[in-house]
Parts: structure tokens; C-alpha cells; sequence
């Protein structure tokens, strides 16, 4: 789709956009040949376009993601023309709930003695950020971000990019699975990509102890380096970190 379209089609939906680059090169995108699209922004109005230009997805097809400059997405990729769409038909046909659960380790077949114990051990003072972190610097300046516009779902997009596959990192299809997993239980939506990490935001958060013990029982499967993100020593550490939280955090090493 030609920018000049896209933006018009925006303009229809009630977002006004700066003018849109191609950003598929930037962003690594290209070696899978994925077209994306976007501008430059930074902080809280990165945030702001996010959320708007999420709202009117279902108008454009273009799901928002933010993501900071020089970072490739694309892991190793296959570059054949059909790849990305094999990927995502992958990802549609994994169970993402059974990728991140051994059998016989289920979180619903803890028993009396188990659930008490995670319970027990509940920190009295978690450490909670329940925002986005990516849009910015460690002293909380606003960090300058891409505001890349790519056509696809949300959970789709790891997939269709080719995002994963080095280190602890997920195959490109595990993580459109274990999204699409999440989007259905909590809502979970991408917001933020980078060449080590995602950052989820989560429209469902889980609103109980137990809602988010099981949520951090699932986490480490996914993303075991991610518990150093919130300096987790344990499943109820992290689940503490996870409660009502308005975004959830992955960094593979």
C-alpha cells in the first residue's frame, strides 16, 4: 500500500499522521519481505500514537508497534517470498497454553499444599512498574522511538517478521502462538519490539493473586532472562510484579 493511501485511510479514521517513511529496511523487516511502514516520535507521545492508532486497527489493518531506531527485528528467516506467511499459519496452528506447560506441571493441577505455598510466599513489597518501559531512558527522558505500522494482527507480527530464533529466544511461531494465547486471556496486545525484547500491553490484567501466579507460572517457559527484568527470585515474586499490571516485559540475553 502507497503511504499517501495509508495516511488518507488514517485521516478517514481520524488520525492525522505525520508523513509515513518506509521503514522496512530500518527495522529489518525487508529480509522477510514485509512492508512497514511509520514516523519518528519519543516518550509519552509515542505512547499517545500507539494507543490511538491501535484504536482504529480494525479500520486500517496497520497494527502500531513501537520500536527504537537501529534495532532489526528479523532473526535468522527464511527469505523465500511464501516464509512469512508459512510462519503465521504455524503460529495459528500451535497451542500456545500447551508450549508454555510440561505435562503433569499444570498450573490448574497444583494441589491444596502447592497453591498455599505460593501463596505463602507472596512478597510484602513487590516492585511494580506497570507501564510501558521502552519509550523511555533509564532516567525516564523520553527515548525516540519508530512508530512502525505493519498489516496484521497483533500476535501475527513476531511471526511475520521473523522475530526470534537466537539464544533463549522463541521461534518466530512460538511467539505469535504464546500471543495469541495471552491476547485471549488477558488481553495482551504488542506494543514494543526491540532486537532483545517485547513489551505486551495487557487490556485484562489479572486482577487476583491467583490470576497472576498463574500468569508468572507461564512466564518463565516463554522467558526465563525476563524474571531479571523485575528482579524475580521465584513464581510469587514475579506474580506480585504481574498484579493489575497495565504491561508485562520479555528480554531474551
Amino acid at each position: 500500500m502507497a503511504t499517501d493511501d495509508l495516511a488518507e485511510r488514517l485521516s478517514r479514521a481520524g488520525v492525522a499522521v505525520p508523513e509515513l517513511v518506509s521503514l522496512s529496511s530500518a527495522v529489518g523487516a525487508d529480509v522477510a519481505g514485509v512492508d512497514v511502514v511509520g514516523f519518528v516520535s519519543e516518550g509519552d507521545e509515542a505512547v499517545a500514537w500507539w494507543r490511538r492508532l491501535r484504536a482504529v486497527h480494525d479500520r486500517t489493518g496497520r497494527w502500531p508497534v513501537l520500536v527504537p531506531p537501529g534495532e532489526e527485528l528479523a532473526g535468522v528467516v527464511d527469505a523465500a517470498e511464501q516464509a512469512a506467511a508459512r510462519r503465521v499459519t504455524q503460529a495459528a496452528a500451535l497451542d500456545g497454553e500447551a508450549l508454555l506447560i510440561r505435562p503433569g506441571t499444570e498450573f490448574d493441577a497444583l494441589d491444596d499444599d502447592a497453591r498455599r505455598d505460593l501463596l505463602a510466599r507472596w512478597p510484602d513489597e513487590p516492585g511494580r512498574r506497570h507501564g510501558l518501559v521502552m519509550p523511555y531512558q533509564r532516567d525516564g527522558s523520553p527515548a525516540p522511538l519508530q512508530v512502525a505500522l505493519i498489516e496484521a494482527q497483533s500476535w501475527q507480527i513476531p511471526a511475520l517478521v521473523g522475530y526470534g530464533g537466537w539464544n533463549g529466544c522463541p521461534e518466530p511461531a512460538v511467539h505469535g502462538a504464546v500471543l495469541r494465547h495471552w491476547g485471549r486471556r488477558y488481553g495482551a496486545e504488542l506494543a514494543c519490539m526491540s532486537s532483545v525484547g517485547l513489551e505486551l500491553v495487557l487490556t485484562r490484567p489479572p486482577a487476583t493473586r491467583w490470576e497472576a501466579l498463574r500468569l508468572a507460572w507461564e512466564y518463565p517457559a516463554y522467558c526465563l532472562d525476563g524474571m531479571d527484568l523485575y528482579d524475580a527470585e521465584d513464581i510469587p515474586d514475579l506474580a506480585a510484579c504481574l498484579l493489575g499490571a497495565e504491561a508485562v516485559r520479555f528480554w531474551w540475553d
